[in-house]
């Protein structure tokens, strides 16, 4: 069966604001994009594709520069060699550069359901926009403190705090190092 088109009675592809660019809303995004242009969604690709195309222009907002592979951390807080890699600026990650995909650093200071409009907030400055959607995603997820998760907003201040509390690891190795628990920490 050829595959068609669904519009939104325009030529205009439908608008997708997705807030936050974590676990949830990249999922969402990246499956939305392949169902979109007639694939199996990619983490389920068993899935039967669609028969029908859907324009669409997503647009992820989060207010880190990159995806923070958060169930690493535990790694990331003691090893100089991989805490790069538990971080991935955005404009590196191959699957967010298909046409009609971007990513505002920033954050959404306030919704307007009814207006279908955001205000977001641009990382480092006071300026403050609005972006028009069709459709939103709420996948902004949850807030933890450090040392549970670093809090650093870009890459360059992620690896600097994670580098100072990996230095204090080091340096307090000399006198040894106890581990109390057996949870995701202490294990890892």
């Amino acid at each position: 069966m050829a595959s068609s088109t669904i519009t939104n009675g325009t030529r205009k592809p439908y608008k997708v604001l997705v807030v936050g660019g974590s676990y949830a809303g990249l999922s969402a995004s990246l499956n939305l994009l392949d169902l979109c242009h007639g694939k199996a969604p990619r983490f389920l690709p068993d899935t039967p594709a669609p028969s029908q195309k859907i324009p669409v222009e997503i647009t992820v907002v989060d207010e880190r520069d990159g995806f923070l592979h958060l169930i690493s951390t535990p790694l990331a807080h003691a090893s100089d060699e991989f805490a790069p890699k538990a971080w991935a600026k955005y404009e590196d990650v191959a699957a967010l550069k298909a046409p009609g995909v971007r990513h505002l650093h920033g954050s959404v200071v306030s919704v307007d359901c009814a207006k279908k409009s955001a205000v977001i907030a641009k990382a480092g400055s006071q300026e403050q926009f609005e972006e028009a959607y069709d459709f939103l995603i709420a996948g902004s997820g949850l807030r933890r403190a450090w040392p549970v998760v670093p809090q650093s907003l870009d890459k360059a201040s992620y690896l600097a705090e994670v580098g100072s509390h990996i230095q204090k690891i080091k340096d307090s190795a000399r006198e040894g190092v106890v581990v109390i628990g057996g949870g995701t920490w202490g294990s890892s």
